[in-house]
């Protein structure tokens, strides 16, 4: 019972386990290219130089601000006939 023990099996030299081999880089680490979504891109449609809204031409004067005649209501009154 007092032999020279050998190392018990566990103890043995061990290789390094599997998932320690040098790895390769793993492939969303590969040199990537400039995603489709960074190309240098041209100025969005609704930039373009804009023409002047159509509602801001010089405008005239729109229909209701004419000059106006004096109002039928507004013209100098005769006294009415109960006041003569």
């Amino acid at each position: 019972m007092c032999r020279p023990q050998r190392a018990p099996v566990m103890c043995r030299p061990q290789r390094a386990p599997v998932m320690c081999r040098p790895q390769r880089a793993p492939v969303m680490c590969r040199p990537q290219r400039a995603p489709v979504m960074c190309r240098p891109q041209r100025a969005p449609v609704m930039c373009r130089p804009q023409r002047a809204p159509v509602m801001c031409w010089p405008q005239r004067a729109p229909v209701m601000c004419r000059p106006q005649r004096a109002q039928v209501m507004c013209r100098p009154q005769r006294a009415p006939v109960m006041c003569r």
